[in-house]
Parts: C-alpha cells; sequence; structure tokens
C-alpha cells in the first residue's frame, strides 16, 4: 500500500454522455468521511481553545510574587 493511499478516497472515471470528454472525480470513502469529520473536529477544538485562553500579561503584581 501506497503513503498516499489509505482508503480516504476514490477516483472515479468515465465519459460524459453530453459530450463524450472523458472525467476523473475524486470522492470521499466513508473511511475518509470519518477521517476527514475527525480532522474538522480537531480542528474546531483547537480553534475553540485559542478563542477562549487569554493572553498571559506580565505586571508589576506578577513580578512581585516570582
Amino acid at each position: 500500500m501506497c503513503s498516499s493511499d489509505l482508503g480516504r478516497f476514490e477516483v472515479k472515471t468515465g465519459t460524459a454522455e453530453r459530450n463524450n470528454h472523458a472525467f476523473a472525480k475524486t470522492v470521499f470513502t466513508p473511511k475518509g468521511v470519518q477521517w476527514i469529520a475527525g480532522e474538522w473536529g480537531k480542528h474546531q477544538a483547537e480553534k475553540e481553545l485559542n478563542c477562549q485562553v487569554p493572553a498571559l500579561q506580565e505586571t508589576p503584581y506578577t513580578y512581585a510574587q516570582h
């Protein structure tokens, strides 16, 4: 199995009926749908965490505690 062939996508090929042109399209497999949903969830969680954590700012009071 090639490292890029993880079963997440399939390439569909064919010929268009209207103009007889060849085509190829890539679609997600069920495994790919689960994978991309997990990746999107991780992205959204990280984005949410970055929005909720305020930046730490040093103040004179903070320095006095060190």
